[in-house]
């Protein structure tokens, strides 16, 4: 099948099941509504600017939008509600729900129940019918937005949210009429959208997301081919795929996606190259692929595809690259502007090369642009030639972020040859490894950090408890021999607590080398310099 030709599509799916040998080429598919903005009369809220503004408000009715604003209320990944504009010259901007504030966020206190406000903010808020609040409501690692009820102490949140709500949550108020006043922000009631814009500007087109299902679902398939494809405005993945035997996607771009663009689940010989995914609200792409177990690799690379302003909506747990599995490979792609973790890697095998990482972990503490956590049994990843730049943003890192972080007992992982430029925020080095073991890091360049790499020791008390916990989980490699040949330092995974092997690293006009440097780590002929 080759087509030429633009395909919109609210409804149904385009399903392939127990199908071999399709290829798609040349097809935009689009999933959003479109409204031109030029010829609708403005709102009565332009009350809010001062006369000769060249600022207006303009109402473009979109029935029933309003319930498509609670995103995000309770992972497992929803759908997601996005709105851009398109003109001659900028075919696409983002656009951005009102919020108070309009940086950073409102450190709050609750009793377990109502978040407290009073005075002015209490007022303001009570007098909106339409908002929403995003926050960080027990840790700053795991966000959620939801409707709200406000009441006379406070307000409550209507839905549940990962691990409740904490004494002292961090969050911010979105779709707040009273603050909608800047260029390129909307609101949303019942049925309509409200977006400021410039008098003076040309003709343009209010687009937003509609479709509510897939473009495309594909199981129990072999040799699936996708190439110079456009999937556009969808609240929706793109496409889901499970139990695939060859499937490439090559030249094509995921954009205004409000879900994770592509899922795939269970595949093989798949090859993603020379792709984009750009303004996507929650994941890029997620994948489960390989036998960790019996070490066979899947055959699966992404190579030479760029991600841009993933986990725009659900900030956390939303990386560009979510993989799980044995031996996915990921090679010269760039990920820029992520709010948390680039990439979220679970499993053994793992190869990530080539790379570069700009501007990540803005928003979320104690995460890591690549972040693996939980499990020692992981095995054998290797990071190695990328070049990471700019982490954090400067704000909320009471705990820490880092370039590479190795949570809680991650071991055995290789990371060299790499280099690191200002990727050291609050407590965490570069990389950052927390209680785990025979991790190497060598030949690495580390430039402008204020550690290099940073330890957190657990010793063996959590190496018992994480071993009764997981028990089963642990016997299953352990008397694995096939594994244990492939991964031989797992036989000491409960003697040789926070021993780590650290050589030929070159540290330039960095604050401190090490951070926190106790337990056993082994150090070799570090290299310090003052200039590059």
């Amino acid at each position: 099948i080759i087509l030429q030709q633009e395909v919109k599509l609210y409804e149904e799916p385009f399903v392939l099941e127990n199908i071999n040998n399709v290829t798609f080429s040349f097809v935009r598919f689009l999933g959003y509504e479109e409204k031109p903005i030029a010829s609708q009369s403005s709102a009565s809220l332009d009350s809010q600017f001062k006369k000769n503004d060249h600022r207006k408000i303009v109402k473009i009715d979109a029935p029933g939008v309003e319930a498509l604003l609670p995103y995000n209320c309770s992972p497992p990944h929803a759908n997601g509600f996005l709105a851009w504009k398109k003109s001659e010259t900028q075919p696409y901007k983002m656009l951005k729900l009102a919020s108070f504030p309009q940086s950073g966020f409102i450190d709050g206190t609750s009793d377990g129940t109502t978040i407290n406000l009073s005075g002015e903010l209490a007022e303001k808020i009570s007098a909106e019918k339409f908002v929403l609040a995003h926050g960080y409501w027990r840790y700053f690692w795991a966000d959620a937005a939801t409707a709200i009820q406000p009441d006379e102490n406070g307000f409550t949140l209507k839905y549940d949210i990962p691990y409740g709500l904490g004494e002292k949550p961090r969050y911010k108020f979105l779709n707040v009429f009273s603050e909608l006043d800047k260029l390129d922000e909307y609101c949303a009631d019942t049925n309509s959208l409200y977006v400021v814009m410039d008098n003076n500007s040309e003709e343009q087109t209010l687009c937003y997301t509609k479709k509510t299902t897939p473009f495309f679902i594909i199981k129990n398939c072999k040799n699936i081919s996708f190439s110079n494809l456009r999937f556009q405005g969808s609240m929706a993945p793109a496409i889901q795929v499970e139990n695939v035997d060859g499937l490439e996607i090559k030249s094509s771009e995921f954009n205004f996606i409000g879900s994770s663009a592509l899922i795939m689940n269970n595949v093989k010989n798949v090859e993603i190259s020379e792709c984009l995914f750009r303004n996507i609200g929650f994941c890029g792409i997620r994948v489960w692929a390989g036998d960790r177990k019996n070490l066979k690799a899947p055959n699966v690379i992404i190579k030479r595809t760029h991600f841009v302003n993933t986990g725009y909506l659900a900030k956390t747990y939303t990386p560009s690259i979510f993989m799980d599995g044995y031996g996915i490979v990921v090679s010269k792609c760039k990920f820029k502007n992520t709010p948390s973790s680039a990439m979220r890697i679970e499993g053994s095998g793992h190869v990530v090369e080539h790379c570069i990482f700009e501007n990540n972990v803005l928003e979320s503490d104690d995460q890591g642009t690549i972040d693996m956590w939980g499990d020692p049994t992981y095995r054998g990843c290797v990071f190695r030639y990328n070049t990471f730049k700019n982490i954090g943003d400067g704000t909320n890192q009471e705990c820490g972020r880092a370039a590479i972080r190795f949570d809680d007992m991650i071991s055995g992982m290789y990371v060299y040859g790499n280099i690191f430029i200002n990727t050291s925020r609050g407590n965490f080095g570069a990389v950052q490894i927390h209680g785990g073991s025979h991790n190497l890091i060598f030949n690495n360049k580390f430039i402008n950090c204020n550690y290099g790499v940073s330890f957190t020791p657990r010793g063996d008390e959590i190496f018992k408890q994480k071993e009764k916990e997981l028990e089963n989980h642990y016997r299953d490699y352990l008397t694995n021999d096939l594994y244990l040949k492939a991964y031989p330092s797992l036989t000491r995974v409960n003697k040789d607590y926070d021993v780590n092997f650290l050589f030929g690293n070159t540290y330039i006009n960095c604050k401190k080398i090490y951070n926190n440097k106790k337990a056993f780590n082994i150090f070799f002929q570090p290299k310090i310099s003052k200039k590059y």
